[in-house]
């Protein structure tokens, strides 16, 4: 047995770093909503640190981040615990708009350096309050930092013992449990009311899940409501479950590879036996124990320097290696206290040249500023860190180099000295992007001019083709003579070569508008059966040549509001199609139903060209609605066509807020469907206030040219102001820049992954409350949310009911 003096110097070194150094801080105005995101943030950066290290330094791994403490110029004021939110939520208290200095607890029992004469001390301390956060201040009471239960347990491994000893030994066997209907605000009451830091969720003595602490913060960080919330619904499920044979070493192992802090125990036959905790690990060490862990710890001392001196040099290799320039910057005086390799070869300095430089000779005049100021901030306590940065370097040959990183604060004796950054060469990429941006703008023009030109041409074209078929009109009535029939043969193909040539010249011309978004709908108010009856006029001549029977069949006499003419062109498109691809004998059937609109009132309309005709197989649907597209048959050839009909159909349709789709199969027919909300306006009163009141901004995130013109000409028709952003980076950017009333995501974007600027977004203080509609084809509703969407959408969108949900929320 050694000596005590000697045991003392052991524990005397193992104490010290039991201390947290940098705890979570908040000063007294911090909202209590704005700590728990603090904490939840905090305890996610903290696990993925644990997955990397090694199985048996994870276990033992400081990652707790249970508590934040309140301060003041380096003063303890108050801590905030996950247990303490429990018990407010318990009482029902409102967390929204509070300030931590409302809710921190100030009776705070504290220890000094120098009473640290081992780890007995604040184990001691924490068995005699019922405490699991002990704050470190020096002699004038200035925070020195925070020993917690999980650092105490990161000193001890005592992994020999804990092989030994079972879970039996050490589990509490009296387990508050609850049924699965339990509410979420019931659960909290009753951790508060036994002062525990987990519940069981069981029914028939069958453990089911658990609900902790940490749980109860996540929820009321998130604000949902706790008094709706059932046990079931968000209990942590499946449990994994140990025996009370297994050691307690298994259930360490079982902690961290499931990066949980809680194991149930169960008998065999899947009932209730208890639970243990890795706060309950404390309770097994005494001194009389770890005496007989002294001699093998000071043992491992030894090896333990070897190998801490041996990742210090692995460490070193890799920051040396590494292909990101590496800075540390003294913040006295702004000189270089480190770079590595790849800055020096980047920026063309050795490191002995590099010792005689500031940073700031490095800069040029408009960042310097910039880089005082967060050097200022950080000297002074204002900052730890500042992510995203990014700073011109001058490189000793005299060209810029466009830097990107993250820059956070080191420090010594609890001081801020210095800065220390990791930073990314972006030069080659901002280059690209600046051509990008010119090509972009350059492509954007010659669009412009493309549809310019379509559209000239095609008034050029229509003009004189126009008095060519008058001509040829007025020459088949024979008003400047008889013709013979080879002469009328000669005028009828005339006139078929041109209408065909008039149809192509105008679905180009509309098509080019709708494109250029040039083309505005005149809604009013539509007669149904009227609307079907001219358009079937149009292809009753054709139709009765191939012995086609033409039916209709409309429920409901319900005024339709829209554009008329453009749902004519619409129609006729398809009626003409289902004619064209039916054999004779056969039947073409128009049918319209409406149904009720369940978002916004009113009734929606649903227009059905039904035929008996050669039918379209799988793969030329998805092409079909292309413009040019046109089927490979022998009755496309023998009729032609333009192949902008079924495009032109569904832009009308999605100008109108609907969709076109087709169901068919071959040999069986095919179903041309447009469905369209209706626009009826609820209120001729409202409207005009709308129109009169303050714009309300929508930021509309989506890649695609042409959703957007659609998208943007529907709400600009109702008042609203919209921006467009193409990709996550400058949604980002211009969120930040006009803080819009609302924000729209297209979840399938390309570039910057949308859950990412949502993250982002979400980020940013003026943006937190801003909300933002999640629009996508997939059904995975939850990730939407979890990341910060509040509201989410499938496509295709209705976009009645969705600016019926915009309008809602800015009235609210």
């Amino acid at each position: 047995m050694i000596s005590d003096l000697h045991f003392q110097s052991v524990t005397n070194l193992q104490v010290e770093a039991a201390i947290i150094q940098f705890p979570l801080t908040v000063p007294l105005q911090t909202s209590v909503l704005d700590a728990l995101s603090l904490i939840t943030q905090t305890k996610n950066s903290c696990a993925a640190y644990v997955c990397s290290l090694p199985n048996e330094d994870a276990i033992f791994a400081d990652t707790d981040t249970s508590c934040i403490l309140v301060t003041a110029k380096q003063k303890l004021l108050g801590i905030l615990t996950e247990r303490d939110i429990v018990r407010l939520s318990a009482q029902g208290y409102a967390l929204q708009g509070i300030a931590v200095e409302e809710v921190m607890t100030t009776e705070i029992f504290t220890i000094s350096a120098s009473e640290l004469t081992d780890f007995f001390v604040p184990l001691q301390l924490f068995r005699q309050h019922h405490i699991r956060h002990l704050p470190v201040v020096d002699e004038n009471g200035n925070l020195q930092g925070l020993i917690t239960q999980a650092s105490l347990r990161k000193l001890l491994r005592p992994v020999h013992l804990l092989r030994l000893r079972q879970n039996a030994e050490t589990m509490l066997k009296t387990v508050i449990c609850v049924d699965l209907e339990v509410s979420v605000r019931k659960v909290s009451q009753l951790m508060s009311d036994h002062e525990i830091s987990s519940v069981v969720v069981a029914k028939d003595e069958v453990p089911l899940g658990i609900i902790t602490e940490g749980d109860i913060v996540q929820y009321q960080a998130l604000e949902l409501d706790l008094a709706t919330l059932t046990a079931e619904a968000v209990m942590s499920s499946p449990l994994f479950t140990l025996q009370p044979k297994d050691t307690l070493w298994q259930t360490l192992q079982l902690m961290r590879d499931r990066r949980i802090s809680r194991v149930i125990v169960t008998h065999q036959d899947g009932k209730l036996a208890g639970i243990i905790t890795q706060g309950d690990v404390l309770n097994l060490f005494n001194p009389l124990g770890m005496y007989e862990w002294i001699e093998t710890l000071e043992q491992q001392v030894e090896a333990l320097s070897a190998e801490n001196e041996k990742r210090e040099l692995q460490l070193q290799d890799f920051i040396d290696n590494a292909n990101d320039l590496i800075q540390s910057v003294a913040l006295e005086d702004g000189r270089f206290q480190y770079v590595n390799r790849a800055w020096c070869d980047t920026l063309g300095y050795t490191k002995e040249e590099v010792r005689a430089l500031t940073v700031f000779d490095l800069l040029p005049t408009d960042d310097t500023q910039h880089c005082r100021q967060i050097m200022n901030e950080m000297s002074q306590g204002k900052r730890t860190r500042v992510d995203g940065v990014e700073l011109r370097l001058i490189s000793k040959a005299g060209e810029t180099i466009i830097v990107e990183g993250n820059i956070d604060c080191r420090y010594e004796a609890g001081k801020p000295v210095a800065t220390r950054a990791i930073f990314r060469d972006i030069t080659a990429r901002k280059a690209a992007e600046e051509k990008l941006r010119a090509l972009n703008k350059q492509l954007t023009r010659t669009n412009r001019l493309k549809d310019e030109f379509v559209a000239n041409m095609s008034h050029e074209l229509r003009s004189p083709l126009n008095g060519i078929l008058l001509l040829a009109e007025r020459l088949q009535a024979q008003t400047y003579g008889a013709l013979n029939e080879k002469q009328s043969q000669y005028l009828e193909a005339i006139t078929h070569s041109g209408e065909h040539l008039l149809a192509l010249i105008n679905d180009i011309l509309d098509l080019s508008k709708i494109e250029a978004g040039k083309l505005e709908l005149e809604l009013g108010e539509v007669n149904l059966e009227g609307l079907c009856q001219h358009s079937l006029l149009f292809i009753r001549e054709r139709a009765e040549k191939k012995s086609i029977t033409l039916k209709t069949e409309i429920s409901g006499k319900t005024p339709f509001y829209g554009d008329e003419r453009r749902l004519r062109q619409a129609l006729i498109n398809l009626l003409t199609n289902a004619v064209k691809f039916t054999p004779e004998g056969g039947s073409v059937t128009l049918k319209v139903t409406t149904t009720e609109n369940l978002s916004g009132g009113g009734r929606d309309v649903h227009f059905a060209v039904i035929d008996t005709g050669i039918g379209i197989s799988e793969e030329s649907q998805a092409q079909l609605f292309q413009p040019f597209m046109q089927l490979d048959t022998d009755l496309n050839l023998q009729e032609g066509g333009t192949g902008l009909g079924l495009s032109l159909v569904r832009r009308i349709a999605e100008l109108h807020g609907g969709t076109a789709t087709v169901e068919s199969e071959v040999g069986q027919g095919s179903t041309f469907k447009i469905s369209l909300p209706d626009l009826t306006p609820r209120d001729e009163t409202v409207t005009t206030e709308e129109k009169n009141s303050p714009s309300v901004q929508i930021l509309l995130v989506e890649d695609q040219q042409a959703n957007f013109l659609t998208i943007s000409d529907y709400w600009e028709a109702f008042g609203f102001e919209v921006l467009c952003a193409q990709d996550g980076e400058s949604a980002i950017a211009l969120a930040k820049q006009e803080t819009p009333d609302v924000i729209l995501i297209d979840m399938e974007m390309t570039g910057l992954d949308s859950l990412e600027t949502i993250r982002q977004i979400r980020a940013d203080l003026h943006l937190t409350h801003t909300p933002i509609i999640a629009l996508t084809q997939e059904q995975e509703e939850a990730q939407y949310l979890v990341v910060g969407a509040d509201y989410y959408r499938s496509k295709p969108v209705r976009l009645k009911e969705l600016r019926t949900l915009i309008q809602d929320l800015t009235h609210n």
